[in-house]
């Protein structure tokens, strides 16, 4: 809010500025200012941040000192006192343009941050920063493109909760914190499907590494829950034909005749 206020503010100061000028000068000078300054407004639009001022600076010396020389060198010149005031007024327009056309790049570039953050935020849910369905489903298709090339072998598993004593929502976190911290953060990938289920990609592992992570969500979930039984059940299947979706449908058909 406050960087909208003062650009609102310096673009007032700016166009008072401009008009003084036009005002203030005759034809000849407020001709040149109009082509000095789209001279400058052109240049500065292609310079990077921080060369503005300097940019902004080294134009309202240079037209000082050039009209310092008309001043003095030449007797058709404006009197002193017009360019005097003429280059107040330019200095103010130039000095207000500056920390306008900075507040615009500054607010564009916290805007682009802002939107950088939201994107990345919509690839996790949660605390917790579990990958979304969405975020869950492309990292999973990358993956099963140098699986595939690489001929490596992978396993999908699904965790649905049972009925428990816990609140659905008090035992969707905990199991999300146990499945994320049972998995290799820089290998596998998990997601909760918007339910009491949740998936998780094992990627370039075997039976072997399958029953390693298999015994983690045991072990962590006795450790963060005090249940007799294991609230919830687990299904998996080895990747089908480097498929997502050939995968799931054949989960589907292991438990559906489970």
């Amino acid at each position: 809010m406050r960087i909208i206020q003062s650009m609102v503010l310096l673009s007032g100061l700016m166009a008072l500025a401009m008009l003084a000028l036009i005002w203030f000068s005759g034809p000849v000078l407020s001709l040149m200012v109009t082509a000095v300054i789209g001279l400058l407004l052109a240049i500065v639009i292609l310079l990077p941040t921080r060369l503005i001022f300097p940019a902004a600076l080294v134009s309202v010396l240079v037209y000082g000192f050039f009209l310092t020389g008309w001043s003095m060198f030449f007797a058709s010149a404006p009197p002193q006192e017009e360019l005097i005031l003429h280059h107040i007024l330019f200095s103010i327009f130039v000095i207000s343009f500056w920390l306008f056309f900075v507040s615009v790049k500054t607010a564009v570039e916290e805007n682009n941050t802002l939107r950088q953050k939201v994107r990345e935020l919509e690839k996790y849910q949660g605390e917790l920063m579990m990958l979304s369905n969405s975020e869950f489903n492309n990292q999973a298709e990358l993956f099963l493109t140098g699986m595939r090339r690489r001929r490596e072998q992978g396993f999908l598993v699904e965790v649905m909760l049972r009925d428990s004593s816990y609140t659905q929502e008090a035992l969707q976190e905990v199991m999300s914190s146990v499945l994320i911290d049972s998995i290799r953060s820089q290998f596998d990938l998990v997601t909760n499907n918007g339910g009491r289920s949740f998936t998780m990609f094992l990627q370039n592992t075997d039976e072997k590494g399958l029953g390693i992570v298999l015994e983690r969500i045991n072990e962590n979930c006795r450790e963060r829950v005090s249940m007799i039984e294991p609230p919830y059940e687990l299904h998996y299947a080895e990747i089908q034909n480097y498929s997502l979706e050939a995968t799931r449908e054949y989960l589907q058909q292991q438990r559906t005749g489970a």
